[in-house]
């Protein structure tokens, strides 16, 4: 299932780290911020939306208690299954293994993911959690 997201870049000054609100983060980037991201399930198309986008760029502005002019908004389709969770491990197909659908927060999972992935590759035993991550739990 795909997931929309989208953000937007600002040229204001930048917190030292990820400031997080209610619906909205405000991330530091070079030459300001990017402001997003929206979770739009099923949604494919790649065209920002602005009323979206003013509404995030608003929100994140407030949270900062700033001002800032809003530039490029950039669009993206998340990979996603349909419990949330990614895929890790033996695709079915001998020597193929999947790290996939991390969906927006995925590089949380990483570790777990990768951990998986390589026990796979090098056949060992997979760790308990592995069963939660099987791409064939959808078969």
């Amino acid at each position: 299932m795909p997931v929309r997201g989208q953000l937007t870049f600002v040229a204001t000054a930048a917190p030292p780290r990820v400031i997080r609100g209610q619906g909205v983060y405000v991330a530091p980037c070079d030459g300001g911020v990017v402001i997003g991201a929206t979770m739009e399930p099923g949604r494919r198309d790649l065209e920002p939306d602005p009323a979206e986008g003013a509404r995030q760029v608003a929100a994140g502005l407030a949270l900062l208690g700033v001002t800032g002019e809003a530039g490029l908004t950039r669009v993206g389709i998340r990979g996603a299954t349909v419990d949330g969770l990614p895929l890790a491990g033996r695709s079915g197909e001998p020597g193929l293994h999947l790290a996939l659908a991390p969906r927006r927060n995925g590089w949380l999972m990483g570790p777990l993911v990768g951990q998986i992935t390589a026990d796979g590759i090098e056949g060992r035993e997979p760790m308990a959690d592995a069963a939660a991550l099987d791409p064939l739990r959808f078969a």
